[in-house]
Order: structure tokens, then sequence, then C-alpha cells
């Protein structure tokens, strides 16, 4: 119902495979070299907890939005209580994990969020409120987990270069709320909630006509819990897989010369895994977008040297006429009949043009 495996987990590893196409994370003396714009600031961490607490709030809704009648009532309890979880035992680990015992703020938007990516799979099924809990707990620890442990590992080990940490709030819970719909799925008897359980899960409905409309439901495919557990993992892995695949592909068709921007010297092969172009380039928004803050930072750039050149163009003329008064100053050492300005305002004027030229 909240899409942990077609919506979370499939965009997490599509968007990882196709990272790890076209960059990969960079290391110097055995060390990770981060890319000095791979970063945030207390302003951009601020905006971020903003949207966080916005997620927070609305995952039920989000969780719910297809639910009907009752079916979304215990979606948006579930959400509620495994967000709850997930954000209890995300300050907890946090502290535990990181290096200086401190709250991480990358950690805590993400984590916190986790508990709603989890249970979306079973949030509409056969779950009670501890089970929403408990995916709720294993989430926000997988997840803090893997910004501060998993994460590096990756980088070390095969270069990915996941810049948003999507594999530990999208890709490992979605995995968790998959595995928890299948055990959900497996643990369901024949009745759930007061209805036959093919009104929860309708391929485990009676395939007798008669049998199923007395029990107001549609005819199944007499499925029993075992198989229909065996169907929610088959759907896990066909998404992996498609995911992964469908990511990889995509990246060597973004890393073509046509799609690229005109960088001819700086662009890596079709088919050459984990680059296409220079790590200058990287992060860089100006290269595909019309950026409006670079626009008004030329207009300012070219005001400025406007009025740099007009400001030479006046020193110029002023250093003219300090030389032709020096010039006379000279010939009037030796001719008493030239008359030389000796004013106080021209040597003003000559002390204000020596500063400027100083400058």
């Amino acid at each position: 119902m909240g899409g942990s495996i077609f919506v979370h987990t499939f965009g997490a590893f599509f968007g990882l495979g196709l990272s790890w196409v076209i960059s990969r994370t960079k290391f110097k003396a055995g060390k990770q070299v981060e890319h000095f714009k791979n970063g945030s600031d207390k302003t951009s961490d601020m905006f971020a907890m903003i949207g966080t607490i916005f997620l927070w709030m609305f995952w039920p809704s989000f969780n719910g939005a297809l639910a009907t009648e009752d079916q979304q009532y215990r979606v948006v309890i579930n959400t509620v209580i495994a967000l709850s979880a997930s954000c209890v035992v995300s300050f907890l680990a946090v502290v535990f994990l990181s290096k200086h015992s401190k709250f991480d703020m990358v950690s805590i938007q993400n984590a916190t969020l986790a508990g709603g990516v989890a249970v979306g799979s079973s949030s509409d099924l056969v779950i009670q409120p501890w089970g929403a809990m408990l995916v709720g707990l294993v989430a926000g620890l997988v997840s803090v987990i893997g910004y501060e442990k998993i994460q590096p590992f990756l980088a070390r080990c095969i270069g990915l270069d996941d810049t948003c940490g999507v594999h530990n709030l999208h890709g490992m819970p979605g995995v968790i709320g998959a595995i928890g719909g299948a055990i959900s799925a497996m643990t369901a008897g024949k009745k759930a909630y007061g209805n036959s359980i093919g009104a929860v899960f309708p391929a485990r409905a009676p395939s007798n006509v008669t049998e199923a409309f007395l029990l107001g439901i549609a005819p199944g495919l007499d499925r029993t819990a075992e198989q229909q557990a065996g169907i929610q993992m088959a759907a896990l892995l066909i998404t992996l897989l498609i995911a992964i695949l469908g990511g990889m592909f995509t990246g060597m068709i973004i890393k073509m010369p046509f799609c690229l921007p005109g960088l001819e010297s700086e662009k890596a092969n079709w088919c050459t895994c984990g680059e296409s172009t220079h790590v200058r380039y990287w992060y860089e928004d100006k290269i595909y977008w019309e950026v409006e803050e670079d626009e008004e930072q030329h207009e300012h750039e070219q005001e400025q040297l406007m009025e740099s050149n007009r400001m030479k163009a006046s020193l110029d003329a002023e250093i003219q006429q300090l030389q032709k008064l020096r010039q006379d100053l000279e010939v009037g050492e030796n001719d008493e009949t030239i008359t030389v300005p000796t004013d106080s305002t021209t040597e003003a004027k000559a002390k204000e043009v020596e500063l400027a030229i100083k400058e």
C-alpha cells in the first residue's frame, strides 16, 4: 500500500545502479576524497529538517491514500506507530554510533522517516501495533547503521557514490518492508479482522464461486499462506533485478556524447563504468541548468568591470595633466617668463591622483 517495493526499493536501487555507472567515489592514499561541494551548511540543514518534519507528519497520508474504509484506519495507525518507533531509535542510535557521540543532522533527517518506508508493504495487511513498532525500530536502526557504517563500506569496496544516502532511507528500509510484508502474509490465518483472508489477499480467496459469494468476496486462486509469502518475496527480487539493470542501462544512455554538455575533452567512453565527466563538473548546476544566481553575478561583474574602466580612463587623464605640469615646471626653471600655476587646488589634486595611483 505504501510502495515499499515498487516506489522506495525500485527508486533507490535504480538510482544506485545509475550512479555506479556514471561516477565512483574517489580515494587518495587510502582515504576518501570528498568533493568540496558535496556537503551542507546550517541553512541547508535547517531547510532539510523542515522538509523532514513535513514528511514525517504527512507520511501516514501518503501510505493510506489508496486504502479504503477500515483498511485506511489500519494504514494510518500502523504508519504513525512505525514512524514514532524509528524516530526514537534513530536519536538513540546516532548518539551511540557517531564519532563524537553527537546528533548528526543527515542521519536524523533520514532515519526518522525509515519506519514509514518499511511499514508501507504491510501497513494494510495482517499486522498488529506491536508488529508496526518492531518494523519501525528495525528500519530506524538499520538506516542509522547504513549512514555510519554501510555507506562508507560500500564506497571503499565498490566505489558506490551515494550522495543522498538513498540506500539508507529507501533501499534497505524498502527491503525490510518487503520482508515484513512476506512474513505478515505467511503468518496470516484464514480470517482477518472478522472477515475472510481473501479480503486482504485476494488470491487466497476460494476459487469456488459459491463459497466466495457466501464469504462476500470475489473468487480467488486458493493460494496458501506460504505461497502468498513466496509471491511477496518474488516481487522483491524481480523489482531489484529490474531496478539495478535498468539503472545501469539508463546510466549508459545518459553517458552518450550527445547527452552530455559540450565538454569534449572531459568525456569518458559510454561503456566505461564509473566515469562520465571530469570531477570538476560534478555538482555544478550551471553545466545543465540556467542558474539565476549566476546571471546576477555575471551582471554584477560586468558592472564592476565597466566602473573600473571608467576610473582607469579618468586616472589616465589626470596623469597626463600632471606630466604636462611637470614639464612646464622643468621649463620654468630655465625660463623666468613662464608662469606656472601653483595654487593649493592643483597641489591637492596632484596628491589625490598620486594616492589613487598607489592604490
